[in-house]
């Protein structure tokens, strides 16, 4: 495996360059075992200044969304949405780091929006004769039956549904 330090896409051992970005600054799997082990084990003023190294700072977001989302998929943490504290951008793709800063994000939590009536009732169908909604829709056994029983002069198996109010079918 290998690693882009510029859009933390994984890559196959034998790229030279990223197939989403063309980047060619590429981390190997050994080199990023150990910066990932040597940024675990430092203190927070030497990870401070790790970071500020290109290749740290990559292996470091990397880590740290794949691990979360590790975590958070089961509880649904990943679909919310992130506002990085100090350049106030938005984040709703389960990072949990700033892309621009590198600083943790912060959970924004968003109103419950009720479902409105048309989004809980089922839609309705209009005769286009009568204009009632007393309707229902023809199953496919009543086509199958219209259609043995008067073959080709059936007229139910190209209807979809069936007015209760002036008996008509469309």
């Amino acid at each position: 495996m290998k690693l882009c330090t510029e859009c933390l896409s994984e890559l196959f051992d034998r790229e030279e360059r990223c197939y989403k970005c063309s980047g060619v600054n590429l981390i190997s799997q050994s080199e990023y075992d150990r910066i990932k082990h040597e940024l675990q084990t430092a203190k927070n003023n030497k990870k401070k200044v790790l970071l500020q190294d290109l290749r740290y700072l990559a292996v470091f977001k990397h880590y740290e969304n794949k691990e979360n989302w590790i975590v958070n998929l089961d509880n649904e943490d990943a679909y919310k949405q992130y506002k990085c504290s100090s350049c106030g951008r938005i984040y709703n793709d389960g990072t949990f780091y700033c892309n621009n800063c590198g600083e943790k994000l912060v959970d924004i939590a968003l109103p419950y929006v009720p479902p409105t009536q048309a989004q809980t009732t089922s839609p309705t169908v209009v005769c286009p004769y009568c204009k009632s909604e007393d309707t229902m829709k023809i199953s496919k056994v009543e086509k199958a039956v219209n259609t043995w029983l008067f073959g080709l002069f059936g007229t139910k198996r190209y209807k979809e549904w069936h007015c209760n109010n002036c008996n008509s079918d469309s």
